[in-house]
């Protein structure tokens, strides 16, 4: 059942109400309420990836393709390794040289049935790391997180709270105003095959810098 005492509500952030903030997140996600929260990049769209019918709605409010999968958004390196399947766990772990940090991994998920409803029809998923602090205080105690950038599909997702589009605002329990949230720029998406990297969305990391990771060389480090 989603938190209606906070439908539509916006907060706007301030450090000294941090603790504050991060209770009133922490009980519209669990209640199954839709979130918006800004990231290092853009500000995102987001769901427990506990609740179903919430991850559902948020293909439908952004009028997003199922076949595009959401990213599960995790507090750190060990929580991601634990996302996917064993026999890749070393592989990610080289690549967490980069978190927290606009990087996003495609690789092989673990049999969690979360999976289905975050990544419909796939058995792969997408998982990062922000480096926001507040964020990264909220993975922590309620992650993780099914999260999208906080745009109707196909449009540019906004990296200023006034970007985020009315339609979308009222279709979500609560929304985090940090004025300008991040880079602007969306994360570097990699998906990690059986022959290495293979880049599927570039960003600020380069498919070079993740190949040199992958091979552990140390001049991969940023």
């Amino acid at each position: 059942m989603v938190y209606n005492s906070l439908m539509s509500r916006i907060i706007r952030y301030r450090h000294e109400d941090e603790s504050r903030l991060l209770r009133i997140c922490g009980q519209c996600l669990k209640e199954g309420g839709l979130v918006i929260l800004p990231t290092d990049t853009v500000y995102g769209l987001a769901a427990r990836v506990d609740q179903p019918e919430a991850v559902a709605r948020i293909f439908r409010i952004k009028g997003r393709d199922t076949a595009k999968a959401l990213v599960a958004v995790v507090s750190d390196a060990a929580e991601a390794a634990g996302l996917v399947i064993p026999t890749e766990r070393s592989r990610l772990l080289r690549l967490a040289r980069f978190w927290p940090g606009p990087l996003t991994v495609v690789a092989e998920a673990a049999p969690l049935e979360w999976v289905e409803w975050v990544a419909p029809g796939s058995t792969r998923l997408g998982i990062r790391v922000p480096d926001h602090p507040f964020l990264l205080q909220v993975l922590t105690e309620h992650g993780p997180l099914a999260m999208t950038s906080a745009n109707l599909s196909g449009e540019r997702a906004p990296s200023i709270f006034e970007e985020i589009p009315d339609a979308l605002l009222k279709e979500v329990e609560l929304a985090v105003d940090q004025g300008k949230a991040g880079s602007g720029r969306p994360s570097t998406v990699a998906l990690l095959g059986k022959d290495g990297i293979t880049l599927l969305r570039e960003g600020d990391i380069s498919r070079e810098e993740l190949e040199r990771a992958l091979r552990g060389e140390e001049e991969g480090l940023r």
